[in-house]
Formats: C-alpha cells, sequence, structure tokens
C-alpha cells in the first residue's frame, strides 16, 4: 500500500491507513477509537513497491522505534489481516523456521517484525501513522523518513488504543473475513 509521505488526512479521518475505523474495546465493550479533532492525521512509512527518498536514520530514531515495537506500542488492524513488505522479493518474508514477516538487527539487537497494525506518533499538534513494518524499510531498504518525523519519534509519545477517543458501537468488530465478505465478490475471499 502506497501513501505518499506526510499526507494529511481529512479531519474526524479514522486514525488507520485503511479509512477504516480501528475496533477497540474498552470496559469488555466493542467501539470505535477515534483521534481527538485537536490533532492532524499524517502518514509516513507507506512505500508500496519501491523506496523513494534513501539516506540515514539517527541512532535515537531508530532506538524508540526499537521499544515501541518490543512494548507493542501500536495500534492494530486486525480486520486488515497481516502486511508483507512490497518491496522484497518472497526469500526476505518467510524465513527459516516458519516465521513470517522480517528479521531486523540493528546494534546486536534482534527484532521479528510481524506487518500487523501501525505506529501512532503524537508530537505537538500532529499524529503520525506508520507502518509496523517501518523498522524494516529503515534498515533493510536504508528508507529515510521526512525529518519532522524523525523528531516526532524522539520527542513525541507513541500511543495505543487506550489513547483513542472511543465511541461505542452497535455493530460487531469489522473482522479481516467480515470485510473480505462486504468488499469482495462471492468466492474472492
Amino acid at each position: 500500500m502506497m501513501i505518499s509521505d506526510l499526507k494529511q488526512f481529512l479531519p474526524g479521518s479514522p486514525p488507520s491507513p485503511y479509512g477504516i475505523p480501528l475496533d477497540i474495546k474498552r470496559d469488555g465493550a466493542w467501539g470505535r477509537g477515534f483521534l481527538t479533532d485537536d490533532v492532524t492525521l499524517r502518514a509516513v512509512g507507506w512505500l508500496g513497491d519501491r523506496v523513494d527518498c534513501i539516506g540515514d536514520v539517527s541512532d535515537s530514531c531508530i532506538d524508540r522505534l526499537f521499544v515501541a515495537y518490543e512494548r507493542s506500542l501500536k495500534v492494530s488492524g486486525e480486520y486488515r489481516g497481516f502486511h508483507a513488505c512490497e518491496v522484497c522479493s518472497g526469500e526476505l518474508q518467510h524465513n527459516p523456521g516458519g516465521h513470517v514477516g522480517p528479521i531486523v538487527v540493528w546494534k546486536e539487537r534482534e527484532l521479528s517484525l510481524i506487518g500487523d497494525g501501525h505506529y501512532l506518533i503524537r508530537f505537538e499538534r500532529t499524529v503520525y501513522m506508520a507502518p509496523a513494518l517501518l523498522l524494516h524499510y529503515i534498515l533493510d531498504h536504508q528508507y529515510r523518513p521526512p525529518d519532522e518525523f524523525e523528531k516526532a519519534v524522539i520527542e513525541g509519545r507513541f500511543l495505543t488504543a487506550d489513547d483513542l477517543v472511543f465511541r461505542p458501537s452497535m455493530l460487531p468488530p469489522l473482522s479481516y473475513s467480515t470485510c473480505t465478505r462486504l468488499i469482495l465478490p462471492k468466492g474472492d475471499g
């Protein structure tokens, strides 16, 4: 999925690259998660099948992304399934032992990444939305995110579902199978 870096979403857009609200659970009830009205949502790192901006990324930024991934400081897009790197050939997608997704190594640290969900990073009045595979794009494909995003990662705050505005819903969570039944013609999903 390709979304231009720093693309600004319309006010009130759900914090999801798919335009579908995030399903979240609070106090045993399902609902939809939204950002507060006082922030701007911007996309970063949704590369599609090519890397247009290559360069170095600061150790501080990479370290914060490592810690955020280790602590699961991301929101899940469970209803969309898992995202694979579109830049890679198939060999990096499926590692020995049946692991799905890339393994990244940095400064004697190793992470097995799974393309599920995305980061939401708030800095001042902007929330940046970046894919869970961002470390793979930076470390294995030398992707260089915009300077303002790097600053946000270092100085900002990673949001989780608990930070989102909860709106109760009478509808069940949008699972991947539900979405494919609603969107795809019979026999395609």
